[in-house]
Order: structure tokens, then sequence, then C-alpha cells
């Protein structure tokens, strides 16, 4: 089946859903009346959703919520910022029980429907200059998606999603539109950094678990604007979504093969569920075609994740991608980012920390380091880095990373500090994973960010700093919070 039959046949099976929504797209002045409040107290107060689903039309309580739906594009971020994915930098402990992994999408022109507002107005997705700008922002949360399926910056997905509005995100263009959270994610890999042979990658995830952010869309359907309600509703509303997902990924093979050579697909499991459906494999047409089939779970919760490998076999020497070694050995910690300063103090003696000011949090301080080499993700361990000012962390992290001649490739590495001890979306007594249980309490804007680093692979020695944009990490720390010492050279 062609990719254009397949497209037809996604449409068709999304209930008219897609072809009646696709012809405009949605006014953000809409999403009060699809549910949506702005009332941060509210939200804190699990009295007004911080999502509600884009046409909520509900004319009767036993009115079903939206379906999802289905967006293709590529992971490409607005303003050519580097973070079109990547774990976030804050998220609110207070609707969340795990930080959210986010991606951005440019979506193909078909798909364009899924943003909300007017680009020569810059309202809705398109306002602003960050790197959600013109792009369908989605996410989920971390426990649950492993990191072996996150994609890559410029990788093509195609995603399942609760098309919903980011209520407390309210900005003067009005409200933005994301999926929030996925329930399905198809990654076709720019190219297999963990295939020897060259092979082309594609990884399939799966899950009908709601998190708070589905739980929340759902109350929002069942109690359109009845505080009480909605309130009462998060508790014992059902933690799984049901339904059916029926829907077949097209994988290309390498497109430099030996003559006579043969094409052979491989599927390797990742993590799955008891009970989980297998993805169905197949060669036709010189593709691998992966069917995903969920029939209806009746509330049992289901995960699957698979990496699905294309290419030919034999692979001469002169086709194989180049196998380096790549190891993250040494952080220096310039700036913990515990503790902060009094709103009333701001030039006290920690003013170097950071730019957060009124946290209620000593040293040290508490990081979760994240690392993306060429597609190849991971959370270093421990999953919490206990850190002071001027320390060097020993980090002994190494990857094998295959890359095909001519291509290029990145080290990004992602930093967040824990600044919430507790609450969560459904343990008051728990803080938000991965970050530990404590008395801390930060600034209501969120967590402190150190920074990002992004720097293109070569082989040999690199030191590189981290950047300030986007951190909590004040501007005379010019060479930004931290340091990190890696290497790469010729497996």
């Amino acid at each position: 089946m062609t990719r254009a039959l397949l497209l037809a046949a996604a449409l068709v099976a999304s209930a008219g859903a897609v072809l009646v929504q696709a012809e405009t797209r949605p006014d953000p002045a809409q999403a009060a009346l699809d549910g949506c409040g702005s009332e941060r107290i509210a939200v804190i107060q699990k009295e007004q959703p911080n999502w509600a689903y884009v046409y909520d039309r509900r004319t009767s309580a036993s009115d079903p919520p939206p379906a999802p739906q289905w967006v293709e594009g590529r992971v490409r971020a607005g303003g050519e910022s580097p973070l079109a994915a990547h774990p976030t930098g804050v998220d609110d402990p207070f609707t969340h029980d795990a930080y959210d992994f986010n991606v951005n999408v440019l979506p193909d022109p078909a798909f364009s429907f899924v943003l909300s507002g007017d680009a020569a107005a810059r309202t809705g997705n398109f306002n602003g200059d960050e790197e959600e700008l013109a792009r369908l922002h989605m996410e989920r949360e971390e426990l649950g998606l492993p990191s072996a399926v996150w994609p890559e910056q410029g990788d093509r997905v195609q995603a399942l999603g609760s098309w919903v509005w980011d209520c407390e995100h309210f900005q003067s263009g009005g409200s933005k539109t994301e999926f929030h959270p996925l329930r399905a994610l198809w990654v076709e890999r720019r190219f297999s950094p963990r295939s020897p042979s060259g092979e082309s990658e594609g990884d399939l995830w799966y899950s009908n678990a709601k998190t708070p952010a589905g739980v929340e869309a759902d109350c929002a359907h069942r109690t359109k604007g009845d505080r009480a309600a909605f309130h009462a509703c998060l508790p014992n509303e059902e933690r799984v979504f049901d339904g059916s997902t029926v829907r077949t990924f097209a994988l290309s093979p390498p497109a430099s093969h030996a003559s006579g050579a043969t094409l052979r697909v491989r599927l390797v499991k990742v993590a799955a569920t008891p009970g989980a459906p297998i993805p169905e494999v197949r060669i036709a047409g010189g593709e691998a075609h992966v069917a995903l089939a969920v029939s209806s779970t009746r509330g049992r919760p289901i995960m699957l994740a698979y990496e699905i490998f294309l290419g030919w076999t034999p692979t001469p020497v002169r086709l194989r991608p180049l196998h380096l070694g790549v190891s993250l050995d040494r952080l220096l910690v310039r700036r913990a980012m515990d503790p902060s300063c009094p709103s009333t103090q701001p030039t006290c003696p920690f003013a170097g920390e950071t730019t957060q000011l009124s946290q209620i949090a000593t040293a040290p301080g508490e990081w979760a380091f994240y690392a993306d080499v060429a597609g190849i993700w991971a959370q270093l361990r421990p999953l919490v880095l206990r850190v002071h000012d001027g320390q060097r962390v020993r980090l002994r992290y190494h990857v094998d990373l295959y890359v095909p001649p001519g291509k290029r490739w990145r080290l990004f590495t992602f930093t967040r500090e824990c600044d919430f001890g507790r609450p969560t979306f459904d343990d008051p007594g728990n803080a938000v994973y991965p970050c530990p249980r404590s008395g801390e309490f930060g600034n209501p804007v969120g967590d402190d960010r150190p920074g990002y680093l992004v720097a293109p692979g070569s082989v040999g020695l690199h030191v590189t700093n981290s950047s300030l944009d986007g951190s909590t990490c004040p501007a005379s720390n010019t060479r930004g919070c931290y340091r990190l010492t890696w290497k790469v050279r010729k497996g």
C-alpha cells in the first residue's frame, strides 16, 4: 500500500473527525467554549482544567469525548531553536506525576489544521518566538515512554494524541493547541544510530494510560465548567483510554545496496505490558509495513515499544556506517542552583546561583541530566545528581554509535534542577518523577534550568560549556552553569 493510500485509510478510519475539522484551524477564542479555564489558583486547587479538548461540543453528559487525532510531520523547532525534542525543563507538580518529554512537530500541509490561530495575525500557535512557534507541541510523561523511542531533531513522526487546548498557558495571542498526552508514536529516523550494518530504523510506541493530562481533559468534558463537579471527577475518572487503534506505517530501506542483496526486517522489543499486541511486520513493494492493531481494552492498561530495522543482506564493508564510541566523562558544576535569594534581597550572597528568587531550598542541587547522542537518548544515572558549586562529577557514560558516510550528528544534553519536593497530581506526599521527595518548594514559575548543551559530533576530545539560553543560570556565569568533557573515538 502506498503512503497516499495509507493516509487516506487513516482519514477514513478516524470516523470523519479529521475530515470535518481539517477545513479551518480552530480559533483560540473558542478555548473557553470548549471548557478551558485560565485561573492558576483554580488549576492548583483542581477546580479548573489545565487541558480541554478542541472542538468539544458536548450536549449531554453521555456524549463521548472527542476522538484522538493523528498528525504527520518533521521534528523541528520554531525560531531556529535546537529544542525540537527534549525533556521538559518545567512542569507544574500539581498537574503531573512525572516530568514530560516534549516534541515539537512541523506538520505536513495536510495536517496543518491541528494548529490554532492565524499566522498573519500571530495568534494561537503562531504567537511568540520560541521552540513552539508554528509547531504542534506534543507531550507525554516520561514514565511509560521508553527513551529508546524518543525522537531526535530532524526525524519524521506520525503521532496519535489527545488534541487539546493548553488552557493555563494563555498568551496575548490566545490559547494554543497541542497533543497531550501522546497516545501513539511512530519515529522514522534520519539514520539508525544503533545499526552496525546501516539499516533504516523506525520506532513504534503505544500506551492507553491517560496520565493526569488525559484525566483532566476527560473530566473537563464531563463537567463543562462546573468547578465542584470537576474537582469531584478527578479522583474517580478512569485511568486508561478505551477504544481501538489501527494503523499501518511504512519504513523505506537504505538507498544503497549491493547487487543481488536481499531485503530483511528485524523487530526488537523494547518494552511491553503482558498481553500487549505484537506489531505485525512484513515486506511488500520494497518497504517494510508495520501494523499496529489494538482492540478495545476495557479498562486494561497496555503499553508497547518496539524498534524495527530494515536493511540489505549482505552489506559490503564499503556501505557500512562508521562505528564510533562516544563517552561522557566529566561534568563540572559551576552553579548548583540551590539556594536562591529572597525576592526582597535579590543581591544576597547567592545571587550568582539562579534567577529564580524566593525558593525554599538548600544545597545541594538535585539535577536530572539527559543526553542525546544522534538520537540515542538516556537519563544518566544516578537519576538525581546531588551537586555543589565547583563539583566535578565522574559520569562514566559510554554509547556505541553508527553513522553512515556523509551524515552529520550532534551531542545534546539537557538538565533540570528539582525545586519541588512534593506534591504530585495523584499523591501529595510524593515528588514528580524523577525528583526526590523533600521539603523544598520552588518559585511559582517552575524549576531551575541549568541549561542545555549542543555540539556537532566529531572524533576527538571535547570540552563544551552549557548555554545560557532559556536557562535560569544568571548571566554573570558567562560560560554557563556547567561544563562537559566528552570524547569520540573510532570504534
